[in-house]
């Protein structure tokens, strides 16, 4: 069965979000027409938590938002000029 927020029709558009959202192939694919999958959709999920339609940029941010390590500082590492390091150079 299809997610309940997905509205097909001449136009394809995510009743979860205000406005015209249009979900990407890849959400209707993985989410929005899978049989009970849609349940694990991100903007399903905020929306029946929240018990509201998502504002456009909410729905971006959640879509767009990177999910990066922590970045730990390296100490810089010697460079070697013609066989001998670049701090021996000068």
């Amino acid at each position: 069965m299809a997610c309940e927020c997905l509205e097909e029709g001449r136009r394809v558009k995510c009743k979860a979000v205000d406005g015209d959202l249009v979900p990407s192939l890849h959400e209707r694919e993985r989410y929005c027409r899978s049989d009970g999958n849609f349940t694990r959709c991100p903007t399903f999920q905020v929306f029946r938590l929240n018990q509201r339609r998502l504002a456009q940029a909410e729905y971006y941010a959640l879509w767009t938002e990177l999910e990066l390590p922590p970045i730990s500082p390296r100490p810089p590492t010697p460079h070697r000029v013609e066989g001998e390091l670049a701090d021996e150079a000068v």
